[in-house]
């Protein structure tokens, strides 16, 4: 072999990688809960407390800038074995939104599947929260040609 490739950085074995990427802390809990039996005071309690959760882990690893927050719910047709994974965009349930939510939810279902079944019940089977904060990447030389 006359010549060799050794990389700067390479990509395995590597702690580059740590450094290059955003602090984050991911949370889930699973839940038994569907569109016509929604507990909507629990529901906004552990969606709190899985926010909570993971802005203290956050705060315990020495982050305290501009920590956002990504909530997302994961839902699936009664009896079905799949789920679907969609955004919250509010922090508490009422009618209102747990209305919004299954229409999405339908919406979802039909652009994935090529199929909704509005008014069948929908179970939610997982609460997700993720907070994260963006961190300034390093600075990587280039080499020379």
């Amino acid at each position: 072999m006359s010549r060799a490739i050794i990389p700067v950085h390479p990509g395995q074995f590597s702690a580059f990688g740590f450094t290059a990427t955003d602090a984050r802390v991911d949370r889930q809990r699973t839940v038994q809960m569907t569109s016509n039996r929604m507990d909507f005071a629990r529901a906004t309690q552990l969606l709190k407390e899985l926010e909570d959760d993971c802005l203290a882990q956050m705060h315990a690893q020495g982050f305290t800038g501009s920590i956002d927050i990504e909530r997302r719910v994961e839902m699936r047709y009664h009896g079905q074995n799949y789920e679907l994974s969609l955004p919250l965009r509010f922090t508490s349930f009422d009618e209102a939104t747990a209305k919004e939510l299954w229409t999405s939810f339908d919406k979802a279902h039909e652009d994935r599947f090529g199929f909704s079944i509005p008014g069948e019940f929908i179970e939610i089977v997982n609460f997700n929260v993720t907070a994260y904060e963006t961190l300034g990447k390093p600075q990587v030389p280039k080499l020379a040609q």
